[in-house]
């Protein structure tokens, strides 16, 4: 399974706003959390992974990226969900508690230095908080929408939960 720092989580709002400044391409200015650390990256308006939820937004996870001369990312190689892949996901949270955190009924531990990040609905903001920011997600409160995560040693070493509206 990926770590947190093999992964890049690129947060691509319904509809963003492209940028054509006269000298690089056509591009977009999206949040994401690169190598564990929160950051904009410029992407490409014609790559194939952004273009595909363009519409409706969504979240891309890439294994690699490439950029231009310009640093704009121009290709990325797609991270894959599974449990021998580099990311598991939830759509239910348990409470936080024990140094256990349940995601879809099953708890896991968590490493000390685990990191957690939260995605806005919007898909426009990213923030880093702690392990007890997060509450219980359950068919009642739909507090997130989804929730990413990547083992070390099967310890959760990185959280990312997207928001609900």
């Amino acid at each position: 399974m990926g770590s947190s720092d093999d992964l890049t989580f690129i947060a691509v709002k319904s509809k963003p706003k492209a940028i054509d400044d006269g000298d690089l391409d056509v591009y977009y200015d999206l949040p994401a959390i690169v190598d564990g650390k929160i950051t904009t990256l410029m992407v490409k308006d014609d790559v194939t992974e952004v273009e595909a939820i363009y519409s409706a937004g969504g979240i891309v996870i890439y294994k690699d990226y490439t950029t231009n001369s310009d640093d704009q990312v121009k290709r990325g190689t797609e991270a894959e969900e599974g449990a021998s892949k580099d990311y598991l996901t939830a759509t239910t949270v348990g409470k936080v508690k024990n140094d256990v955190i349940t995601l879809d009924g099953t708890g896991y531990g968590y490493t000390d230095d685990v990191k957690v990040f939260f995605i806005n609905s919007d898909l426009d903001e990213i923030t880093s908080r702690s392990i007890t920011s997060i509450r219980d997600n359950d068919s009642a409160t739909d507090r997130y929408s989804k929730v990413y995560f990547t083992l070390d040693d099967d310890d959760i070493d990185m959280i990312v939960v997207v928001e609900a509206e």
